[in-house]
């Protein structure tokens, strides 16, 4: 399995992550409820590698300049009109975990 060491990588190429063969057959997936918690059930004791994407929009409003209107005394004013926009962002959240015995429940918090 390919690790990516924080601040070393590049933002645009963080789309896959590229596992062995045997990483690959050993792989967990889960997915979350609505409060973000999972489960993996039936894991074996032993030292792990979390990993998850959380997706999100950003959603704000700026003000556009649409032009500038004159008056007959030499004034001026200029107009603008309010623009909404919405940026998506997806971060990778992980962490390592330690199971130390068979059914031990482990809380972690990815980040």
């Amino acid at each position: 399995m390919v690790c990516f060491e924080k601040g070393k990588e590049s933002l645009r190429k963080r789309r896959y992550v590229y596992l062995s063969k045997d990483a690959y057959r050993y792989r967990l997936e889960a997915i979350t409820n609505s409060d973000g918690e999972f489960t993996f059930p039936d894991m074996k004791s032993g030292k792990y590698f979390l990993q998850g994407f959380l997706g999100y929009t950003h959603n704000g409003t700026y003000n556009e300049y649409t032009g500038t209107g004159y008056n007959n005394y030499g004034g001026q004013t200029d107009y603008y009109q309010q623009k909404s926009y919405s940026v998506d962002h997806e971060d990778r959240i992980e962490a390592f975990v330690e199971v130390k015995k068979d059914g031990e429940i482990v809380r972690v918090n990815l980040h």
